[in-house]
């Protein structure tokens, strides 16, 4: 008997699998997820699926050309991670959801064979029994992203600081496990990138952030606005300089909250805040009165 396998279905199965996985592994990475770019690499994961059974790879070849789709396919959807650690997590991630899926569905296309005779039915196709796959794998996913919906998820925001004189507006990832603040006062602070406050911000400062050894300003007026704050991360230690703006606003949609906050200054070129220029601890969303923002568009 031969078997009727059609590429659009094979096509259309594989694409919505790399999209999950991909979905999947930025939730879990907390990674900026951008339509536009999933449906780029779940497109061309499609593509490759539907190559590997026209022209028949070899199961070498199949071995060695895997990878190096998933590095492509993750760099396309996770564009700019800026560190590599975090790039090489998110491909490990892809890989390790893709062969759990893929094994899932084995286990379930074993079962049909064996109740439907997949390979002699004339009842149920092959091409069939892949579409049901497809739609078992959606339901699968779905399941999951249910899950993890009842985690806390990720959430932006965006912090109007007000810096000597001048006002800054910088994109936040809402993150519950941010929790660094002045050890002494206790008032929380948020993460920023030096270079997206370095405008704003006195020279002496700046460089005080930037430099091998940070430490306080030596301007007794700049220091009485700067804290140094012990911060760990990734399994390691440092002390971030932060400053004390003179207001500070968070929006998240048109709702407004004047907070008390440092802002602690990243000055490492390459980070990971989700695409955004900051973390926000969850904390600071229960600060304050929250105000509508009715100022027209």
């Amino acid at each position: 008997m031969v078997q009727v396998l059609y590429i659009d279905t094979l096509f259309f199965v594989n694409f919505a699998m790399d999209f999950f996985v991909l979905y999947i592994t930025g939730s879990f990475l907390h990674i900026r997820k951008r339509l536009p770019l999933f449906l780029l690499a779940s497109l061309l994961g499609g593509v490759y699926a539907v190559l590997a059974v026209v022209y028949a790879f070899p199961s070498w070849l199949s071995l060695l050309l895997s990878p190096v789709v998933a590095v492509l396919l993750s760099a396309i959807a996770f564009r700019g991670l800026g560190s590599i650690r975090s790039f090489l997590a998110a491909v490990l991630l892809f890989m390790v959801f893709s062969m759990l899926f893929g094994g899932v569905i084995s286990a379930f296309y074993t079962f049909l064979e064996g109740i439907f005779d997949v390979r002699e039915s004339e009842a149920l196709a092959l091409s069939d029994v892949i579409l049901i796959l497809g739609f078992v794998s959606f339901g699968l996913v779905s399941l999951l992203l249910r899950f993890f919906g009842k985690m806390p998820r990720e959430k932006y925001a965006t912090v109007i600081a007000e810096l000597f004189g001048k006002t800054v507006y910088i994109p936040v990832l809402v993150d519950s496990g941010c929790l660094l603040s002045d050890p002494i006062s206790g008032r929380p602070a948020i993460v920023v990138r030096l270079d997206t406050l370095a405008a704003a911000l006195p020279a002496e400062i700046v460089m005080c952030a930037r430099g091998k050894r940070t430490e306080m300003p030596g301007n007794t007026a700049l220091a009485r606005r700067c804290r140094l704050l012990p911060a760990k991360g990734l399994g390691s230690r440092t002390l971030l300089l932060s400053v004390r703006p003179e207001r500070l606003t968070v929006q998240i949609g048109k709702e407004k909250r004047e907070c008390e906050a440092l802002l602690a200054l990243y000055s490492v070129e390459k980070n990971h805040f989700g695409g955004r220029d900051g973390l926000l601890p969850t904390a600071l969303l229960s600060q304050g009165t929250p105000r509508k923002d009715r100022s027209p568009l």
